[in-house]
């Protein structure tokens, strides 16, 4: 699996999504158990507002946060190759792959000669 930039910062966001959801439930919750003269509907609904309220400042703020790590911190300078940039380290040569078109096209042309359906699929 090769790696991105932004799965590290998509698993912080996630917990921190978890986070503010979590701690929104147990408010509520505490405030169910604590004050009873608040009704459930009218507590789920201000919760939910408080939730959308947060979650837009959540996203606000992370896209800053991941817009600044990946220009900054995550940055893979030009230079620098990675383990799934080595076909870039050493590229092959036109010689070998003129020579390897050749070895195909002759097995191609083997395999046609035993097979003669083939040979009328050609044209």
């Amino acid at each position: 699996m090769h790696f991105e930039k932004r799965m590290p910062m998509l698993g912080i966001y996630t917990i921190l999504i978890d986070y503010i959801t979590d701690s929104i439930s147990c408010v509520k919750d505490h405030l169910l158990a604590k004050h009873k003269h608040i009704s459930p509907e009218e507590l789920e609904k201000d919760c939910a507002l408080l939730y959308d309220k947060h979650r837009a400042l959540a996203d606000r703020d992370f896209d800053k946060l991941e817009a600044y790590i990946s220009s900054s911190v995550m940055k893979i300078p030009p230079h620098v190759l990675l383990e799934e940039d080595s076909v870039h380290r050493h590229p092959p040569s036109t010689e070998l792959k003129k020579t390897e078109l050749i070895m195909l096209t002759k097995a191609i042309n083997k395999v046609s000669a035993k097979n003669p359906c083939w040979k009328a699929e050609k044209v």
